[in-house]
């Protein structure tokens, strides 16, 4: 006689049975959300979204329009949020799913192991037809489970992004070329060079050769300027003290104000009593060498676009758009976000020579006395919201980051300031960002350190080889990184924010991660740190004080107003540059005290600049000179 096994006690294989249902029902409910979000995710592209297009159809013929503008930013902002939370979700959803699914599948195998019967006599053939129903189901619900799984997975690879494994001492991915390569153009060259010991820091003398002929300028020089984007080394840090209160409208501490012949969102840098900025049009991009006594202009160093920029209704004449295509009418057009704009990139400069680079991919050196030396045309590739990452420099070597939506293209540069000659390209598995490189000093040695989706990375300056990585960063990374103490730190709205300790070898995203944070996310405005705590500022005005060794949090502040520059820091006080124009001036430390403030006319999109008891701030169609001098 067979016994069937729920006649023997409790039923497990309808148990089993119930708990595969259950788990079934759960991962479809997970699959249609996480279509839902997959939808969702893609309607919030700001470059696609409807009503935004209309908002930047309305520009297009009010382009003078500030508060349109303002709210193309805001609507373009909210959509990136969005779009980065719902990414999130959908990743999450198919984990879920992924693991809902399999679940579904261990229970029906255990419902139909523990459902198998033993074969009997029985004149009527029944069981065993049951027996070959219940098998064909049985194989009918494994191919169709395993079918649900190979989708989850499919459907988890490709909205993961693909990134390509760090190759350690057998084979690195850094590819380095010498320094004699021709300047006419950027070509890649492959090596696979050995593990080499970590340099230890050595006294910088007073003056350096490195290639005949060629000198840089010193550490002294560079603190006492503010050489490229964030001042010297990209750190947000200048010397001496400055104004904390003024009011260019009441011509309060105001030394001098002087327009800017064309529009641009990049920062301003200072080198021995000059001020550098540039600014472009559909037909000219330029730098404007400004005397920073006076605000006199002495100099204006031009570069024809290279690529073609995106019409704009005022500059729509029919002489200049004939004058474009005599020019080169087979330009490739590029793609330009209105947060972008035509002069986005900070330039940067080594005491000798004074660089900028466009969004076209226009990359032009200048001597101090305005004398065009060399220029390139960098492979941009294609950033959906435009290449905008401002230069760094180090030593004779003008610092370039590239990322661009082909992994294949992002790499970091290192180019001969005094010829434009290549002296090494480093391969880098990012997928894009906004975000600019810095230049510290680590224990380990001078670092080039760069941030990128999914990476935060730090390469050798001397060579541009890479020296470790770490994968927790993601979305449309914009902050770039700050550095004190040994630790580098990065952040991104919708990712989290990250200490990393600068002194590991290869992929140290468990090993050197000091802290990790989740809340008050900038999306825009870069990090500072003091070396005792790491400040972030929302574009929405959420200040917020970590401590650096642990991340806890000092204090949190919101500040009515809304920011796109990034706060720097001199005599242990923080100036936060506000859209509006208006600035406010906080004590470093543990607690939120406002010690000071300044207003000029905005919009402000740029990071001010700090040199010789001098602030240079570039407002509405201006470059303002704050100092208490007379």
């Amino acid at each position: 006689m067979t016994i069937r096994q729920d006649t023997q006690g409790f039923p497990w294989h309808k148990a089993a049975f119930a708990a595969a249902a259950a788990a079934g029902v759960v991962a479809a409910v997970i699959a249609v959300l996480t279509g839902i979000f997959y939808v969702q995710a893609g309607q919030a592209d700001p470059q696609t979204a409807p009503h935004l297009a209309q908002l930047r159809q309305q520009l297009s013929q009010a382009r003078q329009d500030e508060g349109l503008k303002d709210q193309i930013r805001q609507e373009a902002l909210a959509l990136r949020l969005r779009q980065a939370h719902l990414r999130q979700n959908m990743l999450v959803g198919l984990w879920m799913l992924l693991g809902f699914s399999g679940l579904a599948v261990v229970a029906l195998q255990v419902g139909w192991t523990l459902k198998k019967e033993t074969p009997a006599p029985d004149a009527s053939g029944e069981p065993a037809v049951r027996q070959e129903r219940s098998a064909n189901l049985a194989r009918y619900t494994m191919i169709g489970s395993a079918g649900l799984l190979l989708a989850c997975a499919v459907l988890l690879t490709l909205a993961m992004p693909s990134y390509k494994p760090l190759e350690m001492p057998g084979g690195t991915i850094a590819t380095s070329g010498p320094a004699t390569l021709p300047a006419e153009k950027i070509a890649t060259t492959t090596s696979t060079p050995q593990p080499q010991p970590y340099p230890s820091p050595q006294p910088q003398p007073a003056l350096v050769k490195t290639v005949e002929g060629v000198d840089y300028a010193t550490t002294e020089e560079m603190q006492k300027n503010w050489p490229m984007f964030r001042g010297p080394g990209g750190l947000a840090a200048a010397r001496g003290e400055y104004p904390i209160t003024f009011n260019a409208k009441e011509k309060q501490s105001l030394l001098w104000q002087v327009a800017v012949p064309l529009e641009g969102k990049s920062s301003p840098l200072v080198w021995q009593g000059k001020v550098f900025l540039t600014g472009a049009s559909r037909t000219t991009q330029e730098l404007y060498c400004f005397d920073a006594k006076t605000g006199k202009l002495l100099w204006t160093g031009k570069q024809p676009p290279s690529r073609r920029v995106p019409k704009r209704s005022e500059e729509a004449a029919a002489h200049e758009e004939a004058k474009l295509e005599e020019e080169s009418p087979a330009r490739e057009e590029i793609k330009l976000n209105d947060d972008t704009g035509l002069a986005p990139n900070t330039p940067a400069t080594d005491g000798r020579h004074v660089f900028a680079v466009y969004p076209t991919g226009d990359l032009v050196a200048f001597d101090l006395d305005g004398k065009k030396l060399w220029s390139k045309l960098l492979d941009i590739g294609n950033n959906p919201y435009g290449y905008a990452s401002s230069l760094a420099v180090w030593r004779d070597l003008v610092i370039v980051q590239l990322d661009t939506d082909d992994e294949t293209k992002s790499a970091l540069y290192g180019i001969q300031g005094a010829t434009g000659a290549q002296a090494f390209k480093t391969i880098r598995p990012i997928s894009g960002s906004w975000a600019s490189p810095i230049v510290a000093n680590t224990p380990t040695g001078p670092q080039i350190i760069a941030v990128g989706d999914p990476y935060l990375m730090g390469y050798r300056a001397q060579d541009g080889k890479e020296m470790w990585r770490a994968e927790k960063i993601s979305n449309d990374v914009t902050p770039s990184p700050a550095y004190a103490d040994g630790m580098a730190f990065a952040c991104q709205s919708g990712s989290g924010l990250l200490a990393i300790k600068t002194d590991g070898k290869g992929d140290v995203s468990k090993t050197h991660l000091a802290w990790q944070g989740e809340e008050n996310l900038p999306d825009i405005v870069s990090p500072l740190a003091d070396g005792q705590y790491v400040y972030t500022l929302t574009s929405g005005g959420t200040f917020t004080a970590f401590a650096a060794k642990d991340g806890k949090k000092a204090y949190e502040k919101e500040l009515d107003m809304q920011f796109n520059a990034s706060p720097v820091l001199a005599d242990q006080r923080l100036y936060l540059l506000g859209l509006n124009g208006k600035m406010l001036v906080v004590a470093s430390g543990g607690e939120y005290q406002e010690v000071g403030h300044g207003e000029v006319e905005g919009p402000c999109h740029a990071t001010p600049a700090l040199a010789e008891g001098r602030i240079y701030i570039r407002g509405k169609d201006c470059l303002y000179c704050i100092s208490e001098e007379k």
